[in-house]
């Protein structure tokens, strides 16, 4: 028995999607012609909820919402206004439109976020929304778990400079044509950051990383042989994942840096995060080793 997705248009069932693209002239489109809908009317006499998101819209991203048409005519329209900026301009505009909507009708629900997410889907742009409306690259599921997980590891005000890092990385991934040299240069500085804090050494490399962190291994996992192969094992990557970054940490005598190829580039990154919730995890407990003797 044949199972059919049913309900779905033709093309977003039956048409090879390809590669998730940067950009889209449809998607903008669309998403104007949603954002029309949504802040086209407000549900109080006093307040114009158009007005306020565009000036919000100016606030927010330092530039005129209205456009001057051939005759010289002002035009406050969403379509004019998105198909003019940027992609990373639109894609901060959303994102403040999110919070804009949000804040008026929180007893709703934010369905205009909703929307955005399926036209996203659906014209298969490289880029999602978080529940917040936040906007971050698209790379697969992995990638955002590895993200998330490394996210949570490093919650407290120690950590704070190592997770500016690591916030750092979807700006060098989200843009057109996406810096990978910028995001290998961040998730290495995430855990070179969170090195130096651990250890006040002036730099990371595989020689501070054998010698400050094998002999935590020794300690932590001593009488447990198969714990301390493994976990030696895993230094050994860290330390190959180090060296392999200072082929795009510096680059002698070139203005524009080499950009590595993609598929390098997301493993390297998703490693990195791995690494840097390892780090912080290896610090909480040598922290705690420390305080109980």
């Amino acid at each position: 028995m044949t199972i059919r997705i049913t309900g779905k248009r033709f093309s977003h069932v039956h048409f090879t999607r390809g590669e998730p693209l940067k950009d889209g002239k449809k998607a903008r489109f669309r998403a104007a012609k949603l954002t029309d809908e949504h802040f086209r009317f407000g549900n109080s006499k006093t307040v114009d909820y158009r007005k306020s998101a565009i000036k919000q819209l100016e606030i927010e991203l330092g530039m005129t919402f209205g456009t001057r048409s051939t005759n010289g005519k002002l035009i406050q329209s969403f379509e004019w206004f998105f198909n003019r900026i940027t992609i990373l301009e639109f894609l901060d505009a959303l994102t403040v439109l999110v919070i804009a909507r949000n804040a008026r009708y929180r007893a709703e629900g934010n369905t205009y976020l909703a929307e955005l997410k399926r036209i996203f889907l659906e014209e298969n742009l490289a880029y999602e929304f978080d529940d917040e409306g936040g906007v971050h690259p698209l790379v697969d599921g992995a990638f955002t778990a590895n993200t998330n997980s490394a996210i949570a590891a490093l919650e407290g005000e120690r950590y704070a400079g190592t997770l500016a890092l690591i916030d750092s990385i979807d700006g060098h991934l989200i843009q057109n044509p996406s810096s990978y040299v910028g995001a290998i240069r961040a998730v290495f500085g995430a855990n070179e950051n969170l090195f130096k804090l651990m250890f006040g050494t002036n730099q990371l490399n595989a020689k501070f990383a054998a010698q400050h962190i094998g002999p935590i291994q020794q300690r932590l996992y001593d009488g447990h042989p198969l714990k301390l192969g493994s976990n030696s094992k895993m230094l050994a990557a860290f330390k190959q994942w180090i060296d392999a970054a200072h082929f795009y940490r510096h680059e002698e005598g070139a203005e524009t840096p080499t950009q590595p190829n993609e598929e390098f580039s997301v493993l390297f990154v998703s490693q990195g995060l791995g690494f840097v919730r390892w780090l912080a995890q290896i610090d909480r407990l040598e922290t705690a080793a420390k305080a109980s003797r």
